[in-house]
């Protein structure tokens, strides 16, 4: 008889807690959680009295309960996932020991909330993180996901122990007008929030933030242009403005159009060869519908950037130079590379920027070819050589462009320096000091 309860009780609760399972994978393959209901069911997990159900539990809150006003379940079940990845597993990730300056999250154009990126960061091994969403200041601190849940990170560091630090770096990635072309710049603002309260009170300031809100309005009324027009050529691959969002998961811009495409009508891009999202943009778009007239009329120029680097002890770096090579828009603008080079060093030595803003170019990156990478060279040892104003302040530098799932994760910088130790306190050092 004693048996019999036994097993029956096992069943019972081994049948309760598949149902729970089921019902969590079913949220987490889902994605972009918002409902009350279901948010409320994972934070009855979290105090499971299996262990497997409460780390589940959290891995989707963290990932996938989206919205401002649950950043604080997010960073609860932070709290409670990290010691299910315990840190010297850590040792044999993908990235352990580098550090990456250039990653999305849902703020921008990427997919993870700013928790879940930290997350990703700190389970490919890295030891430090910039966050350059596109055109959007970081928060104020108290407010700040990712700043907080660095924060985390490093508790339970202090927790097991370890000492070593998790460094989280607030950061953009800006669209600059240069030469009548929208550039990107990634800027890394470490004083920023220390500077918060000042920079807000002045003019400039508010101008700047002015324009950024005015950029993302017209970004998202494009949007909205660009899948009427797609939608009426392409009347059999038609999507809703509903499904954009949903892939979008935060703020909306043009290419979560064909992102939503790409999740809809799988089956028949991959029969064109489009095995991602993003190529949906670069390789099927008609070229006449990737025009950025509209928004551009708002973009801050390299100048007008200078004064928030100064403000806030900022660097700036250029971004994937293998797109300033490659890409459409640049194809009759030789020299942009270098034209962006010598305009930062202008800046300096005028005084326009502050000594050693201008950190340096990215290299080190899964992206770009051979040939690029040559160039990217080539300019870096032409700028050494040349400018011994920068003396040891300008750097090759490492990005991953991660936009969280289905691309990249952070880290993974191909040829990433052999003496990471020195190479990181080198690059850190320059960014804090």
């Amino acid at each position: 008889m004693l048996k019999k309860i036994l097993a029956g009780g096992f069943s019972d609760n081994f049948r309760e807690n598949s149902q729970i399972v089921s019902k969590i994978n079913i949220l987490l393959n889902k994605g972009y959680i918002t409902d009350k209901d279901s948010i409320d069911f994972l934070e009855n997990q979290l105090t499971h009295s299996d262990p497997s159900i409460r780390e589940l539990a959290a891995r989707t809150i963290v990932t996938e309960v989206i919205g401002q006003e649950y950043m604080s379940q997010r960073l609860q079940s932070l709290k409670v996932l990290l010691p299910f990845v315990p840190y010297p597993d850590l040792h044999n990730a993908p990235s352990f020991g580098q550090i990456d300056l250039h990653t999305h999250s849902l703020l921008s154009d990427g997919y993870s909330t700013p928790a879940a990126h930290i997350l990703d960061s700190y389970e490919q091994g890295l030891f430090a993180v910039a966050l350059t969403d596109h055109d959007i200041l970081p928060q104020f601190k108290p407010y700040h996901e990712s700043y907080l849940s660095a924060q985390i990170v490093n508790d339970y560091f202090k927790d097991l122990g370890v000492s070593r630090d998790f460094t989280f770096i607030p950061g953009v990635e800006f669209n600059v007008m240069f030469r009548g072309l929208p550039v990107h710049m990634l800027a890394y603002l470490p004083d920023y929030y220390k500077c918060y309260d000042e920079l807000i009170s002045l003019p400039v300031f508010q101008n700047m933030l002015h324009k950024l809100s005015l950029t993302a309005e017209a970004k998202e009324k494009a949007v909205w242009m660009l899948l009427g027009k797609l939608n009426e050529r392409f009347p059999e691959l038609a999507v809703t403005k509903e499904e954009v969002r949903n892939a979008a998961r935060g703020n909306i811009i043009r290419s979560h159009i064909t992102d939503a495409l790409f999740n809809k009508y799988r089956d028949y891009f991959n029969s064109l060869e489009i095995t991602r999202s993003k190529d949906v943009w670069y390789k099927w778009l008609p070229h006449e519908y990737k025009s950025n007239k509209g928004y551009t009329n708002y973009l801050p120029s390299i100048e007008e950037i200078s004064f928030l680097l100064n403000a806030a002890n900022g660097k700036i770096a250029i971004p994937h130079p293998n797109e300033i090579f490659q890409e459409e828009r640049f194809a009759n603008k030789s020299g942009t590379l270098e034209g962006i080079t010598e305009s930062l060093m202008y800046l300096m030595k005028t005084k326009k920027l502050h000594d050693q803003a201008f950190l340096g170019i990215s290299y080190y990156s899964s992206k770009g070819t051979a040939e690029d990478r040559a160039k990217v060279m080539e300019l870096y040892q032409r700028v050494i050589c040349e400018e011994p104003y920068f003396g040891a302040g300008f750097y090759l530098l490492p990005e991953s462009d991660s936009h969280g799932k289905f691309t990249s994760s952070p880290g993974r910088q191909s040829d990433y320096p052999t003496d990471r130790k020195e190479y990181n306190a080198t690059i850190l050092k320059s960014l804090f000091s």
